[in-house]
Order: C-alpha cells, then structure tokens, then sequence
C-alpha cells in the first residue's frame, strides 16, 4: 500500500486531470442513459457510484430490481439494503457504476432502453 501511495503522489497533475475527464464523460454516458430510461437518479460526487430509485418499475425490493436486471436485462446493478442497518431503509435504491469503459456503458444503457419496462 506504501508504495501505491508513493506512485499516486508521484504522478503529475496532468494524470489526475485526465482521469476526472474520463470518468465525468463515462458519469454523464451513465446519468443520461438512466435518466432516459425512467430511473430518478440522485446527485453524486466524489465516488463512481450513482444512486438511483427504481420504483417505478414496480419490483418489491432492490434486490428483486437487481435481479431482475441481471436475469431479464443482463446488467448489474448493486442493492444498497446491504449497506443500511435497517435494510427497509434502502429497498427503494440501487447503484451502478461507472468505472467501466464506454462501450460497455453505452452497450448497458442500450439493454435498459430496450428491455426495462415500467409495471
């Protein structure tokens, strides 16, 4: 771990800029994409998660949303019922990411347009 740190200071600006540029571009593919298919997706900063309430789509849980994605959809998504102490708490959200390249993003988001359907 030392040593990754080591390089990370090591790195010049011009790394970091460029990085920030290439994940705002995949965040926006993501938050356009999700938007266009019905998801309410929640502002995010500082991570490559974005949070979204998949109600709409009339699944009980998110852990039933997300397995209906993968099974019916073929994308994942991550349930957030897991990270809350209540988890009734977070039934109502799931995250994607978007530390994927484009092709894939854009491929994910061309999935959901096509085969997510409001119930």
């Amino acid at each position: 771990m030392q040593w990754a740190a080591i390089a990370a200071l090591k790195a010049p600006d011009s790394y970091y800029e460029e990085l920030k540029r290439d994940y705002s571009a995949k965040k926006a593919i993501l938050v356009e994409g999700l938007n266009a298919v019905g998801l309410k997706v929640f502002p995010s900063s500082g991570t490559y998660f974005v949070v979204v309430d998949h109600t709409p789509f009339g699944l009980e849980n998110d852990i039933a949303f997300c397995e209906y994605l993968i099974k019916e959809v073929g994308v994942v998504a991550i349930p957030t019922s897991v990270f809350y102490l209540n988890p009734e708490d977070g039934k109502n959200l799931v995250r994607f990411t978007f530390c994927k390249d484009e092709g894939t993003l854009r491929a994910a988001v061309e999935r959901m347009k096509e085969k997510l359907k409001r119930k």
